[in-house]
């Protein structure tokens, strides 16, 4: 398992199974994704790095702490973060990354709709935000993740 951010690879020992904890679900009973400290650091650390050359960071928005005003200026390629899983790659696109807030009366901001974990017992999860607009098929006869992007408006 890895993870990358635009172009910028994430240390995919971040990501693994140990005896003390760590590894990586998927589960859609969690809202936003919640990713360990150091693997959140360095997504929030590209994506500022990838923005930057367009607009800087607004007030963060509780409870998320990387937000951007709306709207958005014009950016050529709107970065993408993918997930390198054991065979097949799951790439989540810029609005899947981030979430649109209504702040105020017509003032909107968009924040990474992550958190950053600090329990390293814990698993990182890909929480609902993030599989939204993906179908994912559990195959447990042969014990495997199937997953394709479907827009699940009409479902």
């Amino acid at each position: 398992m890895g993870q990358c951010m635009g172009t910028t690879d994430l240390d995919p020992s971040l990501f693994r199974f140990r005896r003390d904890g760590g590894g990586f679900i998927l589960d859609t009973g969690t809202a936003p994704t919640l990713l360990l400290g150091p693997a959140y650091d360095e997504v929030k650390a590209a994506l500022v790095r990838i923005l930057r050359w367009y607009m800087k960071p607004g007030h963060p928005v509780k409870p998320y702490d990387l937000c951007y005003p709306w709207p958005l200026p014009w950016i050529p390629h709107l970065p993408s973060l993918t997930f390198h899983l054991q065979h097949a790659d799951l790439e989540i696109d810029f609005w899947n990354v981030f979430q649109t807030i209504d702040v105020s009366r017509g003032r909107k901001v968009v924040c990474l709709a992550m958190h950053r974990v600090s329990n390293t017992q814990q698993p990182s999860i890909l929480g609902a935000i993030q599989q939204a607009n993906y179908r994912f098929v559990h195959d447990l006869t042969d014990q495997s993740l199937i997953f394709y992007p479907e827009k699940c408006t009409g479902n």
